[in-house]
């Protein structure tokens, strides 16, 4: 288990091929394993798969590794595995896939008289368990990888985001101070000028009401100094 471990952690000119097991097979037919492509080849077998809509499709190496550990866990004699790469030699042929299984069916069994069509069933349930093992394995692997690449960094991010969120109250704190300094400032800015004002105009007055009484008092002794008295 965790084949699949290589595709989240180690570039792809590093992942080592896994052993294909073999069985022996009928001379007259193709002895290599079977080893299908990605869905959507019509060399592939036929199968609906079912993705949400954000699901990416599917990756040839991925399907390839998949396909490695079903081949790894080969069950004695012939069963499936054997029966679809029989029939992938006949895909020269202007046969239906299902022509080209039931061929392959007749063939091995001239060979094999003990294998029926419930061996090969029980083979594929053996095979989907291989597979949904390969799924656990794998997802087990990606949420390490999601720890090992973005754990650390979401944990930072948080403490980040909260000292973001302190610093922010401190600075909105920081502007109502300053705004109430800031009115205090303006409203005795206006109180000075206010008060400026007033003690100006004051003054003014006060120094006209001088240079009046003095000149009163000039204009009277100027007057008084002409008088015969």
């Amino acid at each position: 288990m965790g084949s699949l471990k290589d595709l989240f952690f180690v570039k792809e000119d590093e992942t080592q091929q896994v052993k294909k097991e073999t069985v022996e097979q009928p001379a007259q037919i193709q002895k290599t394993v079977f080893t299908p492509s990605p869905v959507g080849n019509t060399a592939s077998p036929t199968a609906e798969v079912h993705v949400n809509e954000t699901s990416a499709s599917p990756s040839d190496e991925m399907v390839s590794k998949i396909w490695d550990q079903i081949i790894s866990r080969n069950l004695p004699g012939p069963d499936y595995l054997e029966l679809r790469n029989n029939a992938s030699a006949l895909e020269s042929l202007p046969l239906t896939e299902e022509q080209r299984l039931e061929a392959a069916f007749k063939v091995l069994q001239k060979t094999y008289p003990n294998l029926t069509k419930d061996v090969i069933l029980r083979s594929i349930d053996t095979y989907v368990g291989v597979v949904e093992e390969e799924r656990t394995a794998g997802l087990e692997e990606c949420k390490k990888a999601r720890q090992a690449t973005i754990g650390e960094k979401e944990s930072r991010l948080k403490v980040m985001r909260e000292t973001n969120a302190e610093t922010l109250k401190q600075i909105e704190e920081l502007k109502k101070r300053y705004d109430e300094t800031e009115n205090n400032i303006n409203k005795m800015e206006h109180e000075i000028l206010s008060a400026k004002q007033q003690l100006d105009n004051k003054e003014l007055m006060f120094n006209a009401s001088i240079e009046n009484a003095l000149s009163v008092l000039k204009s009277d002794k100027n007057k008084i100094s002409t008088l015969n008295m």
